[in-house]
């Protein structure tokens, strides 16, 4: 009977081995900055409208599909979003300003849906180069946005802002809750205006 119950627990133990190895270890997807928006100096304005452009089928250009890239099915958990923009000569880089609308789509072919809209502020933080050292903003400054303040939250997940004020770089972010897409919309960023700031790039890491 001793010798059964000892290979009973031998087999047991051998079992939860294998299907431990055989699950693999948790992957946690980890990225540098990626260019979620290329230049934008301007108003976009109503870029897309959900009583019509809801739909999948006429999604922005630009729209952009968060995941690794070594694996086209390992996808990011949370996303955080941050601004650099391009400060024209003879103004003020602190407190230039910009207003944002972030959509989301679960998966291709789903509808859009909002996910949160509101500004963003400009410290005096140096850019220096871009991160992928290949996109450069005009203007004689360069910075990041120091504050990033959410109006409105339509998501079913909480945003958090990191890093308000002070200069340094202010990060939005969100749990992805499964969505793999998302498009950041650009207003109020006409960089020839007094308040605004121009020539404006977007920038996304995840996790």
């Amino acid at each position: 009977m001793k010798n059964l119950l000892t290979k009973t627990c031998m087999i047991v133990v051998a079992l939860v081995t294998i299907a431990a190895v055989w699950a693999g270890p948790v992957e946690t997807v980890q990225k540098g900055y990626s260019l979620v928006r290329s230049t934008v100096d301007g108003d976009e304005s109503a870029v897309i409208d959900l009583t019509t452009d809801g739909e999948w089928a006429v999604r922005p250009t630009g729209i952009f599909k968060v995941q690794s890239n070594r694996r086209e099915e390992t996808q990011a958990n949370a996303i955080s979003l941050t601004f650099a923009a391009g400060i024209d000569a003879g103004t003020t880089a602190d407190a230039k300003t910009l207003s944002w609308k972030i959509y989301a789509w679960k998966e291709a072919e789903s509808p859009a849906e909002y996910v949160a809209l509101g500004t963003a502020t400009f410290g005096t933080q140096d850019v220096g180069r871009l991160p992928d050292k290949t996109h450069q903003l005009t203007g004689a400054l360069r910075n990041w946005a120091d504050t990033i303040v959410i109006t409105t939250q339509y998501f079913p997940q909480t945003l958090a802002v990191s890093t308000v004020g002070s200069n340094s770089v202010c990060k939005l972010s969100f749990d992805l809750a499964g969505y793999k897409y998302i498009y950041v919309e650009l207003t109020d960023c006409d960089g020839t205006t007094g308040t605004e700031a121009g020539d404006v790039t977007v920038w996304a890491t995840w996790f």
